[in-house]
């Protein structure tokens, strides 16, 4: 579940539609709850892709307005 890949992440990558890495991210994981900056990033949409420490991998796909 997507829930248990990222209480096991390990890195997270963000990702335009081209796939072109922007950045690795920075987080803050507190509560089960993980925080992103994206407040310099231009509007678009944006593939975060997440790796677990075991190497398992997923992405979500979301949009900045």
């Amino acid at each position: 579940s997507t829930k248990e890949i990222i209480s096991n992440a390990n890195t997270f990558e963000i990702m335009n539609v081209n796939g072109q890495k922007i950045s690795n991210v920075k987080y803050l994981k507190q509560d089960n709850v993980i925080e992103f900056d994206v407040s310099d990033m231009p509007e678009g949409i944006y593939i975060l892709k997440i790796t677990t420490i075991d190497g398992k991998k997923s992405s979500i796909k979301f949009q900045k307005r």
